[in-house]
């Protein structure tokens, strides 16, 4: 029986894992730090205590004296918990790495894995060790041959301050760029504001409206021309307090690794020290390496600097749409082989080579978020329903429709005279549980593929929820609205990853 979120692995593939992790260990043995080994077991009163982020995440376990434990989720929490509690046997600053396993209950931004081995390190008791870490982080990628990365870089304060200077909205701001939904943030920016800085990532603006002092991050752009500053990048802030920095690499749906400053953490276990350290998630990391052909008894492949942007669009009534507004951006974007799913749309947009992917609506979500393609045109009602982790780039402004829930003619005024557990029939179906959920009624939800509308007809189901444009089909079909869920139109998203390394190209789509 296979687990979900559970691999096993051959002897050959675990070699190839013990190549990538003895690679990273080797270096940072040479930089001097030192092997630390953390229990599996924790006591999950000291997950609670400091860290709530994994707080839906963890295995719990009662051992037989009624204590709660748990499997870890993270290192740097147990590893802060005993240097704190064994200070006094120690020498400051301590240089500490790892290579061991976390255990999730649901995959995260890193990872869709429960068990995930990590190789990483934590630098304790240094508070101007920002720039060696950075440049760890840097030597490391190098070490494996990694090509096509990037590592996007902010600071905790940046958030702080735009939360405390703008109490009315910074919250919420903070909670729109968390979730990638950069449509409502912009909504909520008036011309001129001084946080459209965020969108330029420029140091000096944000300096000036914020009174923070971001030389640090200045010294750390001069490193690399990898190095990229997002202060859209929204770190803990119950965690990191400076520093922070993720790594992706082109053409991925998640992190390779992911790092900063928790100058605070040691506090909580008694002991006041700085600390900073990052860690690698080695099955994203083979995936890597797997792909540009870096792993041992593989053949070596060029990768070429040509740089190719990938387009999903979603087939159907949102499809020349799509392609009217990418003429307006300089691409050759006609169709003329309908059968074709991969079209070339020539150079453009600063890309050596623009190509379209033509899938099911539904599908879009799916493609750009696991980086098969860079850019995606879909409908805002798929976007949320998919649940996807992308950036929702820009309101395209055609498709405008609205989900709402129907039932047939004169049957309900509204949802409030549904039945306990209405069956209701969908396309959308997390976006109909959720509406359901926050009316607090009870329902059992049908998942449909298509003609939602014979729910009602058919008895499958007591009212359906669907998108309405004109609402001919309603009226030929017997059915009307008896409640609006969310106005919809089509959306331009991007993958996480790709919107680090495009990011001033992307956000100049006009």
């Amino acid at each position: 029986m296979n687990l979900k979120g559970i691999k096993t692995w051959l002897p050959s593939e675990l070699r190839k894992q013990d190549f990538v992790s003895s690679s990273l260990v080797d270096l940072y043995t040479k930089q001097g730090f030192e092997e630390i080994s953390i229990p599996s077991l924790v006591d999950l009163q000291v997950i609670s205590k400091t860290n709530s982020k994994f707080s839906n995440e963890i295995f719990k376990l009662v051992d037989k004296d009624g204590k709660v434990l748990a499997l870890r989720t993270e290192m740097t929490q147990p590893i802060a918990r005993l240097v704190a509690s064994r200070a006094s046997e120690l020498e400051f600053p301590l240089k500490l790495f790892y290579d061991s396993s976390i255990f999730r209950y649901k995959g995260v931004a890193t990872d869709d894995s429960r068990e995930i081995r990590q190789v990483g390190i934590e630098h304790i008791g240094d508070a101007e060790s920002d720039l060696e870490t950075v440049k760890l982080v840097l030597d490391s990628v190098k070490q494996l041959a990694i090509k096509n990365y990037r590592l996007s870089i902010t600071d905790a304060g940046i958030w702080r301050a735009i939360i405390d200077k703008y109490p009315d909205i910074g919250a919420r701001l903070h909670d729109m760029v968390l979730a990638g939904d950069l449509i409502s943030f912009k909504k909520h920016i008036f011309a001129d504001h001084p946080l459209l800085a965020l969108l330029t990532s420029d140091v000096d603006a944000l300096e000036a409206s914020l009174g923070l002092d971001l030389s640090g991050i200045r010294d750390l752009l001069k490193m690399d021309d990898a190095i990229v500053f997002d202060p859209l990048q929204c770190p803990d802030l119950n965690l990191y307090t400076g520093l922070h920095f993720n790594l992706h690499v082109e053409g991925q749906g998640k992190l390779l690794a992911r790092g900063g400053r928790y100058d605070n953490l040691l506090k909580e276990f008694g002991k006041d020290l700085p600390a900073i350290g990052f860690a690698f998630y080695l099955p994203r990391l083979m995936s890597v390496m797997a792909d540009q052909c870096l792993l041992p008894g593989q053949n070596k492949k060029n990768i070429t600097n040509n740089k190719v942007l990938k387009i999903a669009l979603s087939k159907g009534t949102l499809l020349q749409g799509a392609l009217d507004f990418l003429k307006t951006q300089g691409l050759l974007a006609e169709i003329t082989n309908k059968r074709k799913l991969v079209l070339d749309a020539g150079p453009g947009l600063g890309f050596d080579k623009v190509e379209l992917l033509l899938v099911r609506g539904h599908d879009v979500p799916t493609y750009v978020e696991h980086g098969a393609a860079d850019l995606g045109v879909v409908g805002l009602d798929t976007v949320i329903d998919s649940n996807a982790s992308l950036v929702k780039l820009k309101d395209l402004d055609y498709g405008h429709c609205k989900l709402c829930v129907c039932a047939k003619n004169g049957l309900y005024q509204s949802v409030a005279d549904l039945p306990n557990y209405a069956r209701v029939a969908t396309t959308f179906p997390n976006l109909t549980n959720a509406f359901f959920a926050q009316k607090g009624l009870e329902v059992e939800v049908i998942n449909l593929y298509g003609s939602v509308e014979l729910g009602p007809l058919t008895e499958l189901s007591d009212v359906i929820v669907d998108l309405v444009a004109t609402g001919a089909t309603l009226k030929e079909n017997g059915l009307e609205i008896i409640e609006e869920i969310m106005p919809c139109s089509a959306v331009l998203v991007a993958n996480n990853s790709s919107f680090k390394v495009y990011k001033n190209e992307f956000l100049n789509l006009s």
